[in-house]
């Protein structure tokens, strides 16, 4: 509808009128955006996520996180970040930081710390969430928008 109006408008030549209501069409979406900016943050951000875990000046571990989060993690907390990718496709350009893209390597990881911190996308917590809970025990410390922000334990019964 208001593309109609300003094609409305420059077809009768009113070129001043078609640019006034081009500059305000905005307004509004930013207005929406600027009110509902604290119910946003959490789906554009891993700040509310990274509050659930350990900075480094206090404890020095590796964050598992899924491939989106990883970056504004290591931001964040300043850790250390691996990410899961279960049969997934590395990042286009090399990054110096473990992948892990099967449960072997998955599994293995989370052996190599007592306590794992992790913040994950759906599927992958489901994908944790199914390991041996004679070995690992996985719990859920909140949600961040998409983010599942977990802890998983390595019992050492190998």
């Amino acid at each position: 509808t208001w593309g109609g109006c300003i094609a409305t408008l420059v077809l009768k030549e009113k070129l001043k009128e078609a640019l006034s209501v081009l500059a305000f069409m905005g307004a509004p979406f930013l207005i929406a955006l600027f009110l509902l900016r604290h119910d946003l943050e959490p789906y554009v951000s891993s700040y509310s996520a990274a509050q659930y875990l350990p900075r480094q000046e206090i404890s020095k571990t590796t964050i598992l996180s899924s491939k989106p989060y990883a970056r504004g993690l290591r931001f964040y907390t300043g850790q250390d970040i691996a990410v899961m990718d279960i049969n997934g496709n590395n990042y286009f350009s090399p990054h110096p930081i473990p992948i892990l893209n099967t449960l072997d390597k998955l599994e293995g990881f989370l052996r190599e710390q007592k306590r794992t911190y992790a913040v994950l996308k759906k599927d992958a917590y489901n994908t944790v969430s199914t390991l041996d809970p004679a070995h690992f025990k996985v719990t859920l410390l909140g949600r961040c928008g998409l983010e599942y922000v977990l802890t998983v334990e390595y019992l050492g019964n190998s």
